[in-house]
């Protein structure tokens, strides 16, 4: 599974932008591959986060 991220800081405002799983393949957690039966994780998912400090 690969994961990207960028920030971008301009004076008090931050953006950061990141994608997981970027080539959406399916996985299980280590716990799960313990198990006899598991269920695989959810997909490729994009989080966006705007901040401001005053």
């Amino acid at each position: 599974m690969h994961d990207i991220g960028v920030t971008y800081q301009r004076r008090q405002y931050r953006v950061d932008v990141g994608i997981t799983n970027l080539f959406n393949k399916g996985y299980a957690t280590y716990q799960q591959s313990l198990a006899d039966t598991f269920s695989y994780e959810q997909g490729r998912s994009v989080n966006v986060t705007l901040s401001a400090r005053f």
